[in-house]
């Protein structure tokens, strides 16, 4: 069963990124920022690289495998509330959903995550791999968050599946450099993150950095006020103010800057 869901998701993922990035390349950019794909590719895919792998050596109590065990135990909230499977499904999506919205809001607010978000956050151009651009020592606090979620909530173990592969769909396509009409992407932020919505979020102005901290849905931003409309195309410089994309896009440099004094 494990290994036809991994192949399942695996096969989608991959499916959604040879998609994505065809579309970037037949594209326009959706600025006049330049892509610069060989100069950042390198960190963003070594990063990429990591994570799947620190992602397979943890799979073990990662929240599918938790799930299981959660399910074999009859733990977590929904579990002891006998909800109907359809519910548990529903709620469990939702919770994690929460749960990923609130975790991102708290790497920009505590300092000490900040300093390992913000690697995410140096990339001076958008595309589908900066949804790989994330500090290893994240990824692992990522994991254990969301084990411990599933755990406390009982969430099906189809809930999680299907929420783990949105959520990393998600990435990806919020990311993206694409272009998408602006009827479409106003009717689908009105659920879903889209990338324009995400741009405001990498912008260089601090404020916006605090906005649209959305994994899956737009749901969360709206409840809590950090949800701001997405400015023009291109609206503006992305990255941090005064980190450099020569500096920032340095495989060294992205794996150490959460330990350099400031």
């Amino acid at each position: 069963m494990e290994i036809g869901a991994d192949a399942w998701r695996f096969g989608l993922l991959w499916g959604a990124l040879a998609l994505l990035l065809v579309l970037e390349t037949l594209q326009a950019p959706r600025s006049s920022r330049p892509r610069r794909r060989a100069a950042r590719w390198g960190l963003n895919l070594t990063l990429g690289g990591v994570g799947f792998g620190l992602g397979r050596v943890l799979a073990v109590i990662g929240p599918v495998a938790v799930a299981e065990w959660a399910a074999s135990q009859g733990i977590g909230l929904l579990a002891w509330a006998s909800a109907p499977p359809a519910m548990a499904f529903v709620l469990a999506f939702l919770a994690l959903d929460l749960a990923v919205y609130a975790q991102h809001r708290a790497l920009h607010e505590n300092a000490f995550l900040w300093r390992l978000h913000r690697v995410h956050h140096t990339d001076t151009t958008l595309d589908v791999t900066t949804a790989w651009r994330f500090h290893p020592l994240e990824l692992v606090g990522s994991l254990f968050w969301k084990s411990a979620v599933v755990i406390a909530v009982g969430a099906p173990l189809e809930a999680v599946l299907v929420y783990e592969a949105a959520l990393a769909l998600g990435a990806l396509f919020t990311h993206a450099d694409i272009r998408l009409s602006p009827w479409v992407d106003q009717a689908l932020r009105l659920v879903i993150a889209t990338p324009a919505a995400h741009e405001r979020h990498h912008g260089v102005i601090a404020s916006d950095q605090k906005t649209n901290y959305g994994g899956v849905m737009t749901l969360w931003d709206r409840l809590f006020g950090s949800w701001r409309a997405p400015g023009a195309a291109g609206m503006g410089a992305l990255g941090l103010d005064g980190v450099s994309a020569q500096t920032a896009d340095r495989v060294g440099q992205g794996l150490l800057d959460p330990f350099r004094q400031r």
